[in-house]
């Protein structure tokens, strides 16, 4: 969209909408609060209102046509001018807070309809948070879920997992390394004296068929991992990224601790 430079250097958009006679007529309010809304989703960032006009009404108006929006469009403002990037490939709502999600889903949707980010998710959500999202208005168009997922912490493999899975939704694991919750056995052990080793705990033998896969999704304890061999593993890191990941064609791991 065309822009106009003023004397501080900031851009606004070229093309604008005008809110006189609006607010003026009860009857109205729904069908010029979506006229606003519609505009919004259409990348238009630049509405021109007053107090005179419907006596306030018309400020009213706007108010509730980009309630919700205005804070997370300027959060991703932020973000643009602070990475020095004219777009975002993925932007994430990271907590729920106080804003409905109909209003996060139209505040991303516009944002995404202004070339300013390509796809949108959310973070932390578990299942009732994804149903109530996908019964809003563009809540299928979320690209996907960011939630904590690793050896030890692998809850959503009961239901999260599979809901994202069935409706093509990806799933980002952060904090797949888990090494709080981590050690290795640097000795090939035979199969047998690793089950005497570790009992019943779970434990992964990384690339190594002979080591069958004990896992209990409800797990919370101490994760070993058994390497190949003596001297080709000398951290968990690269196992458990490399498990988190093949766990699941849908799931992308991004690790930090």
């Amino acid at each position: 969209m065309k822009t106009v430079t003023l004397p501080t250097g900031e851009r606004v958009p070229a093309f604008g909408l005008g809110t006189w006679h609006m607010g003026e007529r009860a009857a109205a309010r729904g069908e010029e609060i979506a006229a606003l809304q519609h505009g919004i989703d259409r990348g238009i960032g630049l509405i021109d209102t007053a107090e005179m006009y419907g006596e306030g009404g018309a400020e009213r108006l706007v108010g509730e046509a980009i309630k919700g929006r205005r804070d997370a469009i300027a959060a991703c403002e932020r973000s643009l001018r602070r990475l020095g990037v004219e777009a975002l490939d993925l932007y994430l709502l990271h907590w729920r807070g106080r804003v409905p999600l109909a209003e996060t889903v139209e505040a991303f949707e516009h944002l995404r309809a202004a070339g300013k980010i390509r796809h949108w998710g959310v973070s932390n959500f578990d299942c009732a948070d994804m149903e109530e999202l996908l019964a809003v208005a563009a809540g299928e168009v979320c690209s996907t879920n960011q939630v904590l997922y690793n050896l030890s912490r692998r809850g959503i493999e009961w239901d999260l997992e599979p809901f994202c899975r069935e409706r093509g939704m990806s799933i980002i694991a952060y904090s797949p390394l888990d090494l709080p919750h981590v050690r290795v056995v640097t000795a090939r052990p035979r199969v047998e004296e690793a089950l005497d080793l570790l009992g019943d705990r779970p434990f992964v033998g990384a690339h190594a068929p002979a080591f069958p896969v004990r896992t209990n999704p409800t797990f919370t304890g101490t994760v070993t991992l058994l390497p190949v061999t003596e001297t080709n593993v000398t951290s968990p890191a690269p196992n458990t990224t490399s498990w988190t990941c093949r766990k699941s064609a849908g799931i992308l791991a991004t690790p930090w601790m």
